[in-house]
């Protein structure tokens, strides 16, 4: 098959910046955000959020592959391998009714990072996931992101939740290390959130005293 491609010649991946070690530049997702990885792929927790689904997970390979038409199949299984990880971790502790996987391919895919990415959504009933707009997404701080992906370590490090085979492992298993240099993000392609992308308490969900409580979402009925 032909190659297909979308990025540019000198994209300056963000992903590939975490999987380095390097944090991405302002907001934008920090090795303090990694949950978990192997050997193969590396799972952490998405910059910017919907506004009903918070705390999703994004699962990436550890090697750089523009899409699903270029990923080897080790480095497929091992992302969706991770990524069965990380929904079983979202379910036992953000409270959600279910878990939604997600995965986009070129421009008319809807993919704007052009580095082979899964997401893992926690779902709730009504959540209306696929029928909200880009606009209801809004770039997190590093601070508000820090105790959903400790919650997520917490979890997978914990007896009885040992990752299925020995490659795999809680990344920071004594917490994170202290924040490294930024790094580009690779704009090119990326999605824009506009005006009042931050939000503006500093523990809206209640994560401080170790319990997520998801914010107020529609209901049916």
């Amino acid at each position: 098959m032909t190659t297909i491609t979308h990025q540019p010649s000198e994209y300056a991946c963000p992903f590939c910046s975490i999987v380095a070690g390097q944090d991405n530049e302002g907001g934008w997702t920090k090795q303090s955000d990694i949950v978990l990885r192997d050997t193969l792929a590396t799972a952490f927790l998405a910059a910017d959020w919907w506004a009903a689904n918070f705390g999703q997970v994004l699962v990436v390979p550890n090697g750089h592959y523009e899409n699903v038409y270029s990923i080897p199949d080790e480095a497929l299984a091992a992302v969706q391998i991770l990524g069965k990880r990380i929904a079983v971790a979202i379910r036992a502790t953000y409270g959600c009714d279910g878990t939604s996987f997600r995965q986009h391919n070129e421009p008319a895919g809807n993919q704007d990072v052009w580095h082979y990415h899964l997401h893992v959504f926690p779902r709730y009933v009504g959540d209306d996931l696929y029928m909200r707009r880009g606009r209801e997404r809004r770039l997190m701080t590093p601070a508000e992101r820090r105790p959903y992906a400790q919650k997520r370590r917490d979890y997978l490090a914990a007896p009885g939740n040992a990752p299925p085979h020995p490659t795999m492992a809680p990344l920071y298993p004594h917490g994170p290390p202290a924040p490294s240099p930024a790094s580009g993000r690779g704009r090119a392609g990326t999605v824009p959130l506009g005006p009042g992308h931050t939000c503006e308490r500093p523990d809206p969900f209640g994560c401080a005293q170790g319990k997520l409580r998801q914010p107020d979402r529609p209901r049916h009925g």
